[in-house]
């Protein structure tokens, strides 16, 4: 078991799988943002543009995706759930 310092909250194997989908999610929600926001961005129309446009999203995605927010809010709710089933 891992002790999270964050919210302080003792982690299983089955939370940090839980943790881990919650970020995946949060990274599918970044990539829908990231994705309307480059519609408005005009860019060079060429070879291999849009292939770039897409890679550039996927990676922003991954990286922005634990770090909104969004994941850490699931988790803690997921957290509190739990807790409140055993009691």
């Amino acid at each position: 078991m891992k002790i999270n310092q964050n919210i302080n909250i003792v982690e299983n194997k089955q939370d940090q799988k839980m943790k881990q989908k919650f970020d995946e999610y949060s990274s599918l929600f970044a990539k829908k943002l990231l994705e309307e926001q480059y519609k408005q961005i005009k860019l060079t129309k060429g070879v291999g543009s849009e292939i770039y446009k897409s890679l550039y999203i996927d990676t922003l995605s991954k990286e922005f995706g634990g770090k909104i927010g969004i994941s850490e809010i699931l988790y803690q709710d997921y957290i509190r759930n739990k807790n409140a089933r055993k009691n």
